[in-house]
């Protein structure tokens, strides 16, 4: 199946392409560079943050403890915002 097919996008699979980072910001806004075709984000801080398209506004809310997923289109813009400082809270599990 192609990669923009947009069923082989939603059913993704664990495999050795499958890879997860943390990743740290200070408070505001940081750009996720996009490592595959479907992003799972886990908030392991104390604090609450947006994650969206754009660096000024805020996005789709993830509060401490939770997670968020989507498809990921390989030019995709993904901001990550904060209010704080986040010390390698942020879990990003990519699959490719």
């Amino acid at each position: 199946m192609s990669l923009n097919n947009r069923i082989y996008k939603n059913n993704v699979e664990w495999n050795d392409e499958t890879t997860l980072t943390r990743v740290a910001t200070a408070a505001g806004a940081i750009k996720i560079a996009v490592e595959g075709s479907y992003l799972i984000l886990s908030n392991n801080s104390g604090i609450s943050v947006f994650v969206g398209s754009d660096a000024a506004v805020d996005g789709v809310l993830v509060e401490p403890g939770g997670s968020f997923e989507t498809a990921v289109a390989p030019d995709a813009n993904i901001q990550l915002r904060a209010a704080a400082v986040v010390a390698a809270g942020i879990g990003l599990l990519w699959f490719n």
